[in-house]
């Protein structure tokens, strides 16, 4: 009796070692966690990539557009501000803050060039996406830093227009990335043309 009893005993613990029905659920339940965090993660960064991406097209847009005039007023700033907001599209528009600036490069008497504020609006959003126009931590006069090669021109003075832009970028789940968000920046640089002999836009009271 003792021998079948021992002889069942070890057939129902080879079915045991051998059953594999429950393996393929017990690995599945071990890797889901992981493949989520992984999806997550892909989809939080490549929509990062596109915020980023975007961002530096509006950038370039608002420097693009004020530089093609030689002069510009708040309304046609309002409607390049605009322009640029839209190209954030479908990214939520609100987050964006922008600042367009003409920088005057000059020389002083000691041949030395000097790169300083012409003029600077910035532009912030509401929810809906409505720009409105505001004044600029800039104020006209403030030297400010402009990349060695763009100091060089064949005359002096000459202008560079300018955009700077923040962006606040929250992630949807906030599983690899900040739930904070991240700050993104971009700036661009642009010569005016098709304008006045001194390749200046003019802004309110600001004379080239």
């Amino acid at each position: 009796m003792k021998d079948m009893a021992r002889s069942s005993s070890d057939r129902s613990f080879r079915r045991f070692a051998v059953d594999a029905c429950g393996i393929a659920a017990v690995e599945f339940a071990m890797a889901l966690p992981i493949m989520l965090v992984l999806l997550f993660g892909v989809i939080e960064v490549t929509s990062g990539f596109v915020a980023k991406r975007r961002l530096t097209m509006a950038t370039r847009t608002f420097s693009d557009l004020v530089s093609r005039g030689d002069s510009i007023d708040d309304a046609g700033l309002k409607v390049i501000f605009a322009i640029g907001g839209q190209v954030m599209s479908p990214q939520a528009i609100d987050p964006l803050k922008a600042t367009i600036s003409q920088i005057k490069v000059a020389k002083d008497a000691n041949n030395k060039i000097t790169t300083t504020i012409h003029w600077s609006r910035a532009v912030i959003f509401d929810s809906s996406g409505k720009e409105s126009l505001a004044a600029s931590s800039l104020k006209d006069g403030d030297s400010v830093t402009v990349p060695d090669a763009l100091q060089v021109a064949p005359h002096y003075p000459f202008y560079l227009v300018k955009s700077e832009t923040t962006y606040k970028y929250v992630p949807m789940f906030g599983y690899v990335m900040a739930k904070a968000g991240i700050d993104l920046t971009n700036e661009a640089y642009t010569k005016p043309r098709q304008t006045n002999v001194r390749d200046c836009v003019q802004y309110g009271t600001a004379t080239c």
